[in-house]
């Protein structure tokens, strides 16, 4: 293949060979992705971050795949059958981000006061003081912000617009939001949706409301990950493919065809995972999964009735811009 005055699309330099294995890179890594892909297993990453700026080896095998690099590039997508490092790759990327984002929630703060449409690229967060005891309000904005800076790390938005990127992530970081208050209980061992110091979601201070109400909101949705047994990786891979749900309006033509595409590769990476840990028990787990969204939403609907019956009660609730919007309320 002849040289081309492009830049590598994984390792960013000059000059690359043209196109290898779907995207434009240099001869070492054209040769580094074959090597890869003939090896049994992936490493971990070396920083435990899966975000090396001097690439480990995961780090920069998960810049080949973002690159577009495949054995069988004319297939368009991933056959997950007969590779056995991607799906790994994929769901090791997403528990690296995962891991951060566990962390701002847990010790970091957020001064900004933005809609999704004016917040930057990347968002600034600073430590919070060891003895902060934060409030039930800060608890519910820091989950909503941190949750959104973990939507917009998705790499497929890097070839997208940022108006696109903010319309997909504000269409769906409140039901997310809720489906990571609840991975995130469900796997610290509460039965009910609850903020790290062990706060219980919603609040209990309206007047009014059944205690049957409240363990609906509370509960409804962590049943049934208790009783499905669902794990973080399934969470995780679930998450990716309700963000690229395509029913947002007003996306661009280019926007919906990615969106349209990723969850297309984000469902079969799903249902292939259900296949290698579930065999013949394949199929019904993955609807199974599938179908959590509909307890997601139902659970979106319960806390947005808690919370206009905290205003009719006249009770106290949050000024921050994200939660000015009528979509954006239900964790006030």
């Amino acid at each position: 293949m002849s040289k081309t005055s492009e830049r590598c699309e994984v390792c960013s330099k000059p000059p690359s060979t043209g196109y290898n294995y779907g995207a434009i890179t240099c001869n070492a890594c054209k040769m580094f992705f074959r090597r890869s892909m003939l090896k049994p297993f992936l490493p971990d990453c070396k920083s435990g971050r899966g975000n090396c700026k001097r690439k480990c080896a995961f780090c920069r095998f998960k810049q080949c795949i973002h690159a577009g690099m495949m054995l069988s590039p004319y297939t368009k997508t991933h056959n997950f059958q007969d590779n056995k490092l991607v799906l790994p790759l994929i769901i090791k990327s997403l528990v690296y981000m995962d891991d951060h984002r566990i962390r701002l929630f847990n010790n970091f703060l957020y001064e900004g006061d933005q809609l999704v449409s004016e917040m930057p690229d990347s968002l600034n967060f600073i430590r919070k003081p060891e003895d902060l005891k934060m409030s039930y309000r800060e608890w519910g904005f820091m989950n909503i912000i941190t949750v959104i800076d973990f939507l917009k790390k998705m790499h497929f938005f890097n070839d997208l617009h940022r108006d696109d990127v903010a319309l997909i992530v504000n269409s769906k970081f409140v039901q997310l939001n809720i489906f990571s208050l609840a991975q995130d209980s469900f796997q610290s061992n509460n039965s009910c949706l609850v903020f790290p110091d062990g706060t219980e979601i919603p609040k209990t201070d309206v007047p009014g409301i059944s205690e049957m109400f409240r363990r609906r909101a509370q509960c409804r949705l962590i049943d049934r990950l208790i009783q499905l047994k669902v794990t973080r990786e399934e969470c995780l891979l679930l998450t990716c493919v309700f963000l690229c749900h395509p029913d947002v309006t007003g996306l661009s033509e280019t926007a919906k065809t990615e969106i349209a595409t990723q969850q297309k590769y984000y469902t079969s990476a799903l249902l292939h995972h259900c296949f290698l840990n579930y065999q013949n028990s394949g199929p019904s787990r993955f609807t199974d999964l599938l179908l959590l969204y509909q307890l997601i939403q139902n659970t979106y609907e319960d806390l947005s009735a808690h919370y206009q019956l905290r205003k009719f009660n006249n009770l106290e609730v949050y000024e921050k811009k994200i939660f000015t919007t009528e979509d954006n309320l239900c964790l006030n």
